[in-house]
């Protein structure tokens, strides 16, 4: 393993340990700021799982995470250009629809599978 990587990482853990505590108060959130530090947070620990786990077997099945980091980055780099409400605004409606889409096949499948 590389000892520079090693210090890198050690360099910078106290300040992700750091920001993967949300403190906002409600007044202070930001759907934004909240999705760029879960995204940061989510990459970190991505590099530290494939770093220090250089024997792991399932290498081929942790790259599709990838992806998902890949895309978050895209997204909000391309939505870092909209103004900071539009911003907000966008992030929760997003989230709001996430999470309808969620119920509803949640709905069906119990319906399907285990009704009441």
């Amino acid at each position: 393993m590389s000892t520079q990587i090693e210090d890198y990482l050690s360099q910078i853990h106290e300040f992700m340990t750091d920001i993967a505590q949300v403190r906002d108060t409600r007044s202070e959130y930001s759907a934004f700021s909240a999705c760029l530090q879960s995204s940061l947070v989510k990459s970190y620990e991505y590099l530290q799982f494939v770093y220090y786990n250089a024997e792991f077997e399932g290498h081929f099945f942790a790259v599709s995470t990838l992806r998902g980091i890949v895309e978050d980055l895209i997204v909000l780099r391309f939505i870092s250009k909209l103004e900071a409400q539009k911003r907000d605004r966008l992030l929760s409606s997003l989230q709001l629809l996430e999470v309808q889409d969620r119920i509803t096949r949640q709905m069906a499948f119990f319906e399907k599978y285990r009704p009441f």
